[in-house]
């Protein structure tokens, strides 16, 4: 009974002070809520340029025959499979496609490691899905081999292309979150 009373009489006149910590922790929570939905709305937008970027990237370096791999081949062997013929204006339909295919690679990145503000993490990143897409996927869906059907240079400019594409999107998504945060935190020190 004395514990309580005890209690109680603590708690009523520290209330100002309890309450106030209330308040900050509730207007805390509320800055990281807003960081949280403006990087994942970033996400969206870094993901769908990044897409774009290594896909022109990609094509570009095909027209000047450094690498072997046609981008387009699979978008053109679906297309082939529904019997649509193939216009010049479906490239571009295809480059935004790629966009929207690049924003769940982003969104995964921002799931798994946005706290993680290093190149070298997106540096893997990228090399994960390098290894997924140029390895595993073709044998999956075609059962072919890229490592043994095309030259090295290709190999070497498929994976640097996509370590480099990882950077961005990795670097990308930390470095906001990061920098959002630390305002938040220098808000709360100004609060106090």
């Amino acid at each position: 009974m004395a514990i309580t009373l005890a209690f109680s009489l603590y708690y009523f006149t520290n209330w100002a002070k309890i309450n106030k910590g209330g308040e900050i922790m509730t207007k805390n929570n509320q800055h990281m809520m807003q960081i949280k939905s403006i990087v994942f709305g970033k996400t969206f937008v870094i993901g769908f340029f990044g897409g774009v970027f290594l896909t022109l990237y990609l094509s570009l370096i095909h027209y000047f025959n450094m690498i072997e791999v046609n981008v387009f081949t699979p978008w053109k062997t679906l297309f082939n499979y529904f019997d649509v013929s193939t216009k010049w204006y479906m490239y571009p339909i295809w480059v935004i496609g790629y966009g929207l295919l690049s924003i769940m690679f982003a969104l995964i990145y921002y799931v798994v490691m946005k706290s993680r503000n290093h190149w070298d993490v997106g540096a893997l990143y990228g090399f994960t899905i390098g290894v997924v897409i140029y390895i595993f996927l073709p044998i999956v869906l075609y059962d072919q081999h890229f490592l043994q059907e095309y030259l090295l240079k290709t190999h070497i400019s498929f994976f640097v292309a996509l370590i480099l594409y990882g950077i961005f999107i990795g670097y990308s998504i930390s470095y906001e979150y990061a920098r959002l945060r630390s305002n938040v935190q220098q808000k709360d020190v100004s609060i106090n």
